[in-house]
């Protein structure tokens, strides 16, 4: 079985990033994808807003 975790995060590095998994919990991501923040802000915002309306 393959396990996946996805993790949002904002550092000033790609190696700052590794260096904070490895002292949070010893697991290191296998590929980092940089990301626009405005847009996944935005995706967040809108499933956030949707999960919590009333119809």
């Amino acid at each position: 079985m393959r396990k996946k975790a996805f993790c949002l995060i904002a550092a000033p590095s790609k190696e700052s990033l590794i260096e904070l998994h490895e002292n949070a919990h010893g697991a290191v991501p296998t590929s980092i994808i940089e990301v626009n923040d405005t847009i996944i802000e935005s995706f967040l915002v809108e499933k956030w807003f949707m999960s919590n309306i009333r119809h």
